[in-house]
């Protein structure tokens, strides 16, 4: 369902005119504006390895573990959102890979769910673009990587300064023009197997003070599975005022719809048989995402700016499907000869919040102290109806044929404040001491089960969570330094695990909040032709919540712990200068090796100790490697992924159940080429192999959507685009 485009329209001006009454109070200055963002245009023939710097916009990155990804001219397959080709250089991820179609990417680190990454706070330019920042984590949409500039990580420790998520932070940037910019057009389309079409327009520039872009990305294709056609398109519009050299205005806004049809789980024998089939023809899933964010730079004086930030989330998640296990067939009514009616389940989300930044500089003892201060302010609002009754037929339509048995709503409120001291003590040693201080505020109303009469009284739940932190960097030498640090994070009990989809699953009354912390100790850098990233990190998780036998509940207590490595090597720059008119070659290998388990678990349901079972999802090792060449145009690429075997359930079950929902996954492999070529200035040819071996593996089992059962990722898969810039 395609929402309204008034409401759209409605809810982007609702959000513009929070900032219409401070501009009012501007004063010109003729000092240089320094906006929120950093911003380098120098164009790399191809991604090397990079980290964020000491300050990074209005955020202190001193001593945590991060990475920049730039996603200019980098030969990885964009059209796709291929996460495993795109994260590659940064150790340690985690990829769920059975979402062919590229329109929900789940990726995460240290033992943590790659469940449409919701151990990270995702963001797009800064502004939250999950279903609930606090119930219900799930980043739904990912943007289309042809419209990304880069993508910014930072580990746990980011929590200080965006939330409380044990994962960090994952921040897309849209490329967008700048005041001052020319007029800029791209147009790339692109074609692949299985009757994949992607198209991507964009056009940027700036007139005066005002600078705007717009893009619109397409992709259809029937996937790679049997019934696993998907239509995804996008629509984003920025324009931006700046006002005077310390003042400007950016109103961004994106719009999506996605719709896919979900072929189901099979069982561990048929993904050595014939993985593409699918028994389930019935299914389907949409998630209409609209974004608006509006953002004010002012830069007050040399040693003060501040960034203000409105945005919000006005967004659907629709399915229906016959969601019994794969080992119960979808078989036509022998009374009424149609096919069962199918279950609807609807989440709507209404989210808006509001954040102000403040970085703050000066001098003692002759080095410049950073101080980075905020508020933010946020309010969602969840309405979830869950099984109802469906068509009989195979399209997608949400007509109902009976009334919901599920019909929750959600509410969560919450403040927070947040403060980081960056301290340079002289002779390349600084730490940075945090606190945050969240106040979260949840409420539940509905009823559970229609069917039996019960409605649920309202329900309120107010917490106050305080977080401190520690950072610490010694720069050894120029470009290289030694880093650590320790933060500690708070998961609170999310939606979907008080109301799962599967409903075999029953659910503790007395499930409790997860918390913990994150530990880091590491050096990075680059020596002449070497780049290198390593580090030791710990991750204590506690509380955590998992299923047993249908019962979801705390477990017990987790901890992560292990060393993650990146070196990159330049050869050819021990015979030549670096020129961007000379070839350019690199390799690099990317590694975590992790021992993943339960510390502290007592089963609730027999009363045995369990300690020591391993981490479900939480691989002991991930390696990616690749090979980057780059002359005069054309840059050829070549990734190879390994993720050793990983337990699907806390019991760390070794063999697959008759509904294949749960057992272990073997090792697997995936190997990935591709390559360019810029001609006559303005155009561009890419073609590339996904799978290149066509290799049968599996990094997910699941228990409602979208499967349930194993889900397989893609086979081999070929493509071929042009693109024209001017």
């Amino acid at each position: 369902m395609i929402l309204n485009c008034n409401m759209s329209i409605k809810f982007a001006l609702a959000v513009a005119s929070v900032f219409i009454s401070p501009l009012t109070h501007a004063q010109d200055s003729t000092r240089k504006v320094q906006t929120a963002e950093i911003r380098i245009e120098i164009a790399k023939p191809f991604s090397s390895s990079e980290f964020l710097p000491d300050v990074s916009g209005m955020t202190i990155a001193s001593g945590r573990k991060t990475n920049l990804i730039r996603l200019d001219n980098r030969s990885a397959d964009l059209t796709q959102n291929n996460a495993r080709q795109v994260f590659s250089r940064i150790p340690g991820i985690m990829v769920w890979e059975n979402d062919g179609s590229g329109i929900q990417m789940g990726v995460s680190t240290r033992g943590l769910s790659p469940n449409r990454s919701w151990e990270f706070n995702v963001r797009q330019d800064g502004a939250d673009i999950a279903a609930e920042a606090f119930g219900y984590p799930e980043a739904y949409y990912s943007p289309p990587l042809e419209a990304v500039e880069r993508i910014e990580m930072l580990r746990g420790a980011a929590s200080l300064a965006y939330g409380t998520q044990f994962g960090g932070t994952l921040n897309y940037h849209i490329r967008k023009a700048k005041p001052g910019a020319a007029i800029r057009f791209n147009s790339s389309q692109t074609l692949g197997n299985f009757g994949t079409f992607n198209s991507f327009q964009s056009v940027s520039g700036s007139t005066g003070k005002f600078f705007w872009t717009a893009w619109l990305h397409h992709r259809n294709a029937n996937g790679w599975r049997e019934n696993s056609q998907y239509f995804t398109r996008t629509g984003f519009t920025s324009f931006g005022w700046a006002f005077n050299e310390n003042i400007t205005l950016e109103a961004n806004i994106t719009s999506s719809n996605q719709l896919s049809q979900q072929a189901g789980g099979i069982t561990d024998a048929e993904l050595k048989s014939n993985a593409k089939i699918s028994h389930r023809s019935r299914n389907w899933m949409s998630t209409p995402w609209n974004l608006a964010s509006l953002t004010l730079n002012h830069k007050i004086s040399e040693n003060w700016r501040y960034e203000a930030k409105v945005f919000g989330v006005l967004a659907q998640r629709n399915s229906i499907g016959y969601v019994k296990a794969i080992n119960i067939q979808d078989t036509i009514n022998l009374s009424t000869g149609a096919y069962n009616a199918r279950q609807i389940d609807r989440d709507g989300y209404k989210n808006i919040g509001a954040e102000i930044r403040n970085l703050f500089e000066w001098k003692l003892a002759g080095k410049t102290q950073t101080l980075s201060a905020g508020i933010r302010a946020y309010s969602g609002k969840t309405n979830r109806n869950a099984a109802g009754g469906g068509s009989t037929g195979n399209d997608y339509n949400l007509i109902l044929s009976s009334d919901y048995g599920k019909s929750l709503d959600y509410r969560t409120g919450n403040l927070s404040v947040f403060a980081e001291q960056l301290l340079n003590l002289g002779k390349g040693f600084s730490i940075s001491p945090g606190a945050r201080l969240e106040y979260i505020r949840n409420s539940r109303s509905g009823y559970f089960s229609k069917a039996a009469g019960g409605s649920l009284a309202l329900e309120n739940k107010n917490r106050i969570v305080p977080l401190f932190g520690l950072s610490s960097s010694y720069k050894y030498m120029q470009g290289n330094e030694f880093y650590g640090n320790i933060s500690q994070a708070f998961r609170p009990v999310t939606f979907s695990e008080l109301t799962p989809t599967a409903s075999t699953i029953t659910v503790d009354s007395k499930l409790e909040d997860s918390k913990g912390f994150n530990a880091e100790l590491g050096a990075r850098g680059e020596i002449s032709f070497l780049i290198y990233d390593l580090n030791l990190f710990y991750l204590q998780y506690q509380n955590r919540i998992g299923t047993i036998k249908d019962f979801q509940t705390n477990i017990g207590n987790s901890h992560s712990k292990g060393i993650e490595g990146m070196i990159e090597i330049k050869p050819l720059k021990l015979i030549m200068e670096s020129n961007p008119k000379n070839p350019d070659l690199s390799f690099y290998v990317s590694g975590c090796y992790m021992n993943a388990q339960y510390s502290d678990w007592k089963d609730k349901t027999t009363g045995i100790d369990r300690s020591g079972k391993k981490l479900e999802n939480a691989p002991e090792l991930t390696v990616r490697s690749g090979l980057n060449f780059y002359w005069k145009g054309i840059s050829l690429s070549g990734t190879w992924s390994y993720t050793s075997d990983v337990y699907t359930d806390a019991l760390n079950t070794e063999n697959a159940t008759s509904n294949a929902q749960i057992g272990k996954l073997p090792a697997w492999q995936v190997l990935d080429l591709s390559a360019s070529i810029g001609f006559l200035s303005h155009y561009q040819l890419k073609l590339g192999v996904n799978n290149v071996a066509d290799v049968r593996y599996a990094s997910r089992r699941s228990t409602g959507f979208p499967g349930p059962g194993l889900l397989p990722g893609v086979g081999r898969y070929l493509y071929a685009g042009f693109s024209v810039n001017f």
